[in-house]
């Protein structure tokens, strides 16, 4: 058998510094188990060994052949098909099995090298199924078919035999050739994992160099969603100001509005109690024109007892307005109305009485007496100022005073210097 040394080559050699390097770049991440880094290359290195000496010792193994007959039950089958894939490396499953009345009727296997393709089989038969024929060597499959005869399964052992007498020959005994194929698959699989492990390494280094480029992506992305975020946050607190604004303006309003709507039920207010006093005048009004109607008619009745007595009318209502002005007293005349009128240019004072009116001056003091009751409706007659006969005519509480000759005359009798005649 070759030795450890036999197989290292520059070739080998160069491959394990590659790993060590490899497993080192990583910074043995992906060898946890691994306690040192002797045994790492202790590792690759019997991973060169094996690699070399698997090829030439698996190389010479003999084939060996396996029998189905309708006998097996599903345990056998699946230890054989276990034996196929632990000694000969081997890929083998069941596709049809059907056993009834203690015979196998229907059987299906496929047995698959490791780089080949499947090799397939399927026979049934109500009788039991005939003698299935299996040869197979390492990671190869040599045939699956119905055997022959019964003289051909008979010999199977005989061959079986002779191929280990030929064995025996290469090996010392069956035992080592057994001994050999274990170590052969240990090795097998060991360079499997080597092959494994180094591929890994491979790929991780890939995908920490893509790893590395997608930080750098994340790290820039970053940096610009904290500039985006910072002119966000800017923007948010001039929106802030903005909204807090609109707020104070909007309580600005909302007081305003509540200013205005008292404001406004206070004007209904007024205006309803406006209303009610008009609406009292009215009724006063009504009333007073009631009375006044009934003053006329005395009125009418005094002035036929004024003239039966050989008096003017005038004279006599004047005397009766200078008394009731100085003295303060009706004698029992009932006040109908009092307000303001413009004489002279001057705001006066006048008051109404039943059949007469007085008008003051704005201190107070008297002015003159008018034989009418001055209401809204225009009104025009005679007076007389100092014995002189004078007109007047009273309109939109406005009331003028003319003599003879149309012009404009005061309490007095004195034509006005600013307005002559209109």
């Amino acid at each position: 058998m070759p030795t450890l040394c036999d197989f290292i080559s520059r070739r080998n050699i160069a491959h394990i510094f590659r790993i060590i390097d490899i497993l080192k770049s990583l910074k043995m991440k992906l060898f946890v188990g691994f306690k040192t880094h002797r045994f790492v290359i202790v590792a690759v290195l019997f991973f060169a060994f094996a690699k070399a000496n698997s090829q030439s010792s698996l190389d010479n193994m003999a084939t060996t052949s396996y029998s189905i007959t309708k006998d097996f039950d599903r345990t056998q089958l699946f230890e054989m098909i276990k034996t196929l894939q632990s000694t000969y490396d081997l890929e083998a499953k069941l596709t049809a099995y059907s056993r009834n009345q203690n015979k196998l009727k229907q059987l299906g296997i496929a047995i698959k090298p490791v780089d080949g393709k499947w090799v397939e089989y399927t026979t049934r038969a109500e009788e039991g199924i005939a003698p299935v024929c299996i040869e197979v060597g390492y990671q190869k499959v040599m045939f699956i078919k119905t055997c022959k005869s019964v003289t051909e399964i008979q010999d199977l052992p005989k061959k079986q035999e002779k191929e280990a007498v030929v064995e025996i020959n290469k090996v010392s005994s069956r035992q080592q050739k057994l001994d050999s194929l274990k170590v052969s698959a240990a090795i097998l699989a060991m360079n499997r994992k080597a092959e494994y492990a180094l591929a890994v390494a491979e790929k991780a280094i890939a995908q920490n160099a893509r790893l590395e480029e997608t930080q750098a992506a994340m790290n820039q992305k970053t940096d610009s969603l904290k500039l985006e975020k910072s002119a966000k946050k800017v923007e948010l607190k001039e929106l802030q100001i903005e909204v807090n604004s609109s707020i104070r303006e909007r309580n600005v309003l909302k007081t305003n509005n509540q200013r205005e709507k008292a404001r406004r039920d206070s004007l209904i207010i007024q205006q309803q109690r406006l209303q009610e006093r008009l609406e009292q005048q009215q009724i006063e009004l009504k009333i007073a024109q009631e009375q006044q109607a009934k003053n006329e008619q005395l009125i009418k009745e005094q002035q036929v007892v004024i003239k039966e007595q050989g008096l003017q009318s005038e004279t006599a209502e004047s005397l009766k307005a200078y008394r009731t002005a100085l003295l303060g007293n009706t004698n029992g005349d009932e006040l109908l109305k009092q307000g303001y009128l413009l004489f002279a240019m001057e705001q006066c004072l006048y008051k109404v009485y039943r059949g007469y009116t007085v008008v003051y001056g704005n201190n107070g003091n008297f002015l003159f007496t008018i034989n009418q009751e001055l209401m809204e409706r225009p009104t025009t007659g005679t007076l007389k100022i100092k014995g002189r006969p004078f007109s007047y005519t009273h309109k939109a509480n406005v009331i003028f005073i003319k003599d003879e000759d149309g012009n404009l005359v005061n309490q007095h009798g004195e034509v006005l210097s600013t307005v002559n005649t209109f």
